[in-house]
């Protein structure tokens, strides 16, 4: 069962209803070390169920180098049409590299 910790108390916290769930329903959460899209900055998460992967997430952090973008593996990743697949992460939108001129940074 998925648990986290509580950090008073150091001492394992009562799992959530989504971990309680996951655990009914005989799912399990397996971080994909040797994804395409897998890097020090980025974690792949397959959810399975009945040794099925159901849906697949993907939580990444774009450093940004000095010039250009660390993206590119990004975009040539071709995906598995047959997993439904999310990504999220801090992509650094923000910084005036990613911004067209004349118009203000996002933040």
């Amino acid at each position: 069962m998925l648990t986290y910790l509580n950090t008073e108390a150091e001492t394992p916290a009562r799992p959530s209803p989504i971990q309680k769930w996951l655990y009914n329903a005989h799912t399990s959460l397996r971080n994909i070390l040797n994804h395409p899209l897998a890097n020090s900055n980025s974690i792949i998460i397959n959810i399975k169920k009945d040794n099925q992967i159901i849906a697949r997430l993907v939580n990444m952090y774009h450093a940004v180098p000095p010039t250009g973008h660390g993206l590119q593996y990004l975009f040539d990743y071709d995906s598995n049409d047959l997993i439904p697949t999310t990504i999220v992460g801090d992509l650094n939108t923000h910084l005036t590299l990613w911004s067209v001129k004349e118009k203000t940074p996002s933040l």
